[in-house]
């Protein structure tokens, strides 16, 4: 792979560790418990996510299936929604043997570090939720919502 394909379109995380999980009364079994994650390999990540017209290549090369839901309405460009967990690995076996690059989806722990981007909070962006830093209905108050501090 040449190297500015590299850096355009992917993000080397830097080695590190960080805490996942909780130990919060109201967090759900299998978020528990807390516990130190160390990535010490290297790994990057794509900047963005595959897009509809991406996604096509794939499916028109291997006769994969095309989700229903494509939003194509909305342009080539937007991400691909709605596909299952073994056709996202398809599409990644698929782009390693055209490439000759290793991809593969992350792990959990991977994405969770990634999204932290290093905040030791409940949020990569702090405490609270509100509808000023995320795309929900705000009417509705939650455990993390409206009050000012987390809960815990």
């Amino acid at each position: 792979m040449m190297q500015s394909y590299f850096d355009d379109n992917f993000v080397q995380l830097p080695r590190g560790s960080f805490l996942m999980g909780s130990d919060d009364v109201l967090a759900k079994e299998r978020e528990k418990p807390l516990h130190e994650v160390h990535i010490n390999y290297d790994v990057a990540m794509a900047k963005r996510q595959v897009t509809v017209e991406e996604y096509m290549l794939f499916a028109q090369a291997t006769g994969g299936e095309v989700p229903e839901e494509r939003h194509e309405h909305l342009g080539l460009d937007v991400p691909i929604r709605r596909i299952r967990y073994h056709d996202a690995k398809a599409y990644c076996a698929w782009k390693t043997q055209r490439d000759g690059v290793t991809y593969r989806l992350p792990t959990e722990a991977e994405w969770e570090y990634a999204c932290r981007a290093g905040t030791q909070t409940l949020f990569s962006y702090g405490n609270v939720l509100s509808d000023s830093v995320a795309n929900f209905n705000a009417v509705i108050q939650s455990n993390y919502s409206n009050k000012g501090v987390s809960p815990g």
